[in-house]
């Protein structure tokens, strides 16, 4: 996987970015933490989807 650093956004436009890209990981970690039970069956779920976030955000 390699990533386009010529997409370098600037100010304000950059937060929003390093914010869209990086919130669904703040969100999961939040969510796994919460739970009281095993979590290790969601692991592979969570994966899936964050990199499938993380490959929609490089586009």
């Amino acid at each position: 996987m390699e990533f386009d650093v010529s997409y370098a956004p600037t100010g304000e436009k950059a937060l929003y970015y390093i914010r869209r890209v990086l919130f669904p990981f703040f969100t999961f970690t939040t969510l796994v933490c919460q739970t009281k039970d095993s979590s290790i069956h969601l692991i592979f779920s969570i994966y899936n989807r964050l990199f499938d976030h993380l490959e929609r955000s490089m586009r």
